[in-house]
């Protein structure tokens, strides 16, 4: 993702991210040449490919870009972590991707969380009914 960055800039990361979200968390394919591709493809790069998992020379970046989120954090955080209007939180964590009619309340709930000075925390068991 570095090297994406690198080459395409910030504008088509979230397509990057949701290419390899779907083939690796849906699909549960490796990380390797094949699903650099496939990302690669989904973005339109010309020159970023599958020698980039193996680039030493982006290990520097990748810190840098984790520092800064766990700096815009505040503390030592997992992943995801999400930042809206100057507000980081890790999370939010979903077993399943909600339904396409309700991802716009569950933003706006999350979003409401988030700009609340006193929220602090909300987690519930992964397996709950």
């Amino acid at each position: 993702m570095a090297a994406l960055h690198d080459e395409l800039g910030a504008s088509l990361m979230g397509r990057a991210y949701i290419a390899f979200a779907q083939r690796y968390f849906d699909h549960s394919a490796e990380v390797d040449g094949e699903l650099v591709d496939h990302v690669t493809r989904a973005v339109g790069a010309e020159h970023t490919g599958a020698a980039a998992l193996v680039d030493a020379a982006l290990d520097a970046r990748v810190l840098k870009f984790h520092q800064g989120s766990q700096n815009a954090l505040g503390d030592t955080g997992g992943s995801p972590l999400l930042t809206i209007e100057g507000h980081t939180v890790f999370g939010p964590v979903f077993t399943a991707v909600p339904e396409p009619d309700e991802t716009l309340a569950v933003f706006d709930a999350v979003t409401a969380l988030v700009r609340t000075p006193e929220f602090s925390q909300l987690q519930r068991p992964r397996s709950h009914g």
